[in-house]
């Protein structure tokens, strides 16, 4: 019986162009140590499920830079410190080890926006979450590791998986 549990994460992002040419990469995560120490507190057995509620943001999947307080989902940030809420839908939450959420930001703002960072975590406050599960550095995943230029028309497409192992897999 192994005595320690690793949470691990994986992000996988997409562009898609108007023209339908999709760019697609990803890369590890960093998970926050807020996420840790929630699970540590609250893993009480083997069949409780652990996630987060989605769909709080705003669902018209525009690159909207107003982040309501007390809500959930994934937040990206451009290279001028913008902050704007996804739309966020839960892909998988049925298993007790892991959960995976898809963010959605289409670009209407008429001009091209570089993204940099993205959050995911709970309960909102000033543009930021009280309790950050996780974060991704887009200059440092992937292959070629760049942040990300969204044009307008473009569609950013974020997948994000959050697991439980207890063998570092």
């Amino acid at each position: 019986m192994k005595d320690n549990i690793i949470p691990q994460g994986r992000v996988e992002y997409e562009v898609i162009k108007p023209d339908g040419r999709v760019l697609k990469n990803g890369g590890g995560n960093a998970i926050s140590s807020e996420l840790k120490n929630t699970m540590a507190s609250s893993l009480r057995a083997a069949t409780d499920s652990y996630g987060m509620q989605v769909g709080d943001f705003l669902t018209d999947d525009s690159f909207n830079s107003t982040i309501p307080n007390t809500k959930n989902g994934i937040i990206i940030k451009d290279n001028q410190g913008t902050k704007y809420q996804m739309t966020c839908t839960a892909l998988d939450m049925a298993s007790a080890y892991k959960f995976k959420v898809k963010g959605v930001a289409r670009n209407n703002t008429g001009s091209s926006i570089t993204i940099t960072d993205a959050y995911m975590g709970h309960d909102t406050s000033s543009s930021q979450f009280n309790i950050q599960y996780s974060s991704f550095d887009f200059s440092e995943a992937g292959s070629p590791a760049a942040d990300v230029a969204v044009a307008d028309g473009d569609q950013l497409n974020i997948t994000w998986e959050i697991t439980i192992a207890d063998d570092g897999n």
